[in-house]
Order: structure tokens, then sequence, then C-alpha cells
């Protein structure tokens, strides 16, 4: 049997709801005053129609307006009105922006959406390491959708080395939070002695678990229509890695990301450093073309 391949789907898959509150003014008095969870709230309303008439155009003003005060769930919010074009046309290239400022504040839905543009390369180049790299802090935020992605990047080897314990890993704290991809997934490594002994009885159960989420038609991670969830192509090399002990510094590194790069997590980015105390100043004097040692 093959694994579940297609990247989990883009979160949410509708425009935010928002419960309408019970008192109107208070929420626009509280907007008045620069307040950005109350402009975000009431883009919320007219984004959904709820308790006032859809209005886009309103929508877009307050989640500008809540934006500007660097909200992230607003722009994580134009992100979506941007690439699903409510009150404007479509514009991916927009949406992946506005997502990555709202992933660099740590809000993360975006970082999981940032992840899915950059592995899919819509929006932005194609970019298997930055896409594992979006997906992992989504992950470490409790994200299911980002947990699945990132133990899919880890067992087939897309933009960091191939590591079957840390799929398994991450597939189990997918699956942990009901995603029935997640749990078929690890089924398969399981029965097949991927990342760990044979373990066939609690394959079994995973199987069914994810079996019976399709059938009972609550299946976390099902493809909703219209979405691109395409599966990741095969064939691809990881992150390209220099030689086997050095590396070229290029424009955006750190030493985490060299880190995550050739060993498969972040946390060794001070071995790096220490390897290279002759060249660098300071964690984070790094400079295109610098050569570094890589322990």
């Amino acid at each position: 049997m093959a694994a579940l391949a297609a990247l989990g789907p883009f979160v949410p898959l509708a425009l935010p709801q928002a419960t309408a509150p019970t008192n109107m003014a208070d929420l626009t008095m509280r907007a008045d005053t620069g307040d950005p969870d109350a402009l975000n709230t009431l883009g919320n309303l007219y984004a959904s129609g709820q308790g006032v008439q859809q209005d886009f155009t309103q929508a877009l003003r307050y989640y500008n307006l809540a934006a500007a005060r660097n909200h992230a769930p607003a722009l994580f919010n134009l992100g979506m009105m941007a690439e699903l074009g409510r009150g404007q046309p479509p514009n991916i290239v927009e949406a992946f922006k506005y997502y990555l400022r709202s992933a660099q504040l740590g809000f993360a839905p975006a970082q999981f959406n940032a992840g899915n543009l950059y592995a899919e390369g819509r929006g932005v180049i194609r970019d298997y390491f930055e896409a594992a790299l979006w997906f992992r802090q989504a992950a470490d935020n409790g994200l299911a959708e980002a947990q699945y992605n990132l133990a899919l990047a880890y067992e087939l080897g897309r933009g960091i080395s191939m590591d079957e314990v840390q799929a398994q890993r991450w597939y189990q704290q997918a699956a942990d939070r009901g995603y029935d991809r997640a749990r078929y997934n690890l089924a398969l490594m399981l029965e097949e002695g991927r990342g760990s002994s044979v373990d066939e009885a609690r394959a079994l159960q995973l199987y069914r678990a994810a079996a019976a989420g399709v059938l009972n038609g609550a299946a976390t991670g099902a493809v909703p229509p219209g979405l691109n969830t395409a599966a990741v192509p095969t064939g691809l090399p990881a992150a390209p890695q220099g030689t086997a002990t050095t590396y070229t510094v290029v424009e955006g590194d750190s030493l985490t990301r060299i880190s995550l790069r050739f060993y498969g997590t972040g946390t060794r980015w001070q071995d790096i450093y220490e390897a290279n105390r002759d060249i660098l100043s300071a964690e984070n004097a790094l400079r295109p073309g610098q050569r570094l040692r890589i322990p």
C-alpha cells in the first residue's frame, strides 16, 4: 500500500466566522479607538454576513486597519480574501505576502498556509526547505495539518533529510489530534517496520480508526472540493548540502536553517557555531559566500 502523499488542505477552509456580538455599538466604539481585535472582529462579521449585511469592501477596510497594527489574524484574513478573490480579483502573490507577514508574527494557520504555498510553488518560487520550516513552526504550535505535512516531508525527504523516526513522531502527534490521514500513514509505517519495529496490532487499530472517520463522514484531512492538494512530486532531491563537511552560506540563511537542512532539526545550530568560531564573530554574523564547516 502507498502512503497518502497529498499535502493537508489549507486552513481555514472558508472565510472566518464570528459570533455576532450582543452590543455592536460597543464593538464599533472599541474599533474606533484602534483596538485591533475589535477591528478584526468587525472584518469577520462583514466577511461572513453575521449580524450585518455581507460587505467584502467593509471587511477589507477593517482587516487593513487591524493589519496596520500588526494584528496577525487580520493579516491572515487579508491573505484569505486575496486568495479567494473576496472584494477584489484573486491574487495568490498578494495572498502569500499576507500569509508570510502573519506567519512571521507566529500565527499558526498562516505558517501552515505559507508552507503549503512554498511546497506547491503558488505565489512564490517552490522551495521545499522553506515549506518544511513553516510546517515545523505551525506543527510546534499544535496544528494537526502541519504536523501531518511535516511528517510527510520527513518520510519522503522533501526539503529536509529523510528521517522515518521523525516522520512517525509527527504522524503520531497529528493522529493524536484525530487527523485520519496521519493515522493511515502511521499505520503503514508500523505495519512495514519503518521508523520503528513492526507493530501489526497497533497498525490495525490505526487503520480501523482512520476508516471509521471516513465511514462516518467526518474524516479529518479529507480534501474539500476546489482546493489544490496535489501530491508532492517524487524524485526531487533534498535541500542541497554542499560537500559532506562544508556549506556555502546563501542570502537569508541562519544557523537554525542550516542545522535543519543538514540534521533535520534546528537545535544543532550551536554545534555549527562552535565549529566556526574562527570565522563567525557572533551567532547572527552570517554573510553570503562564507564556507562553514558542518560537524
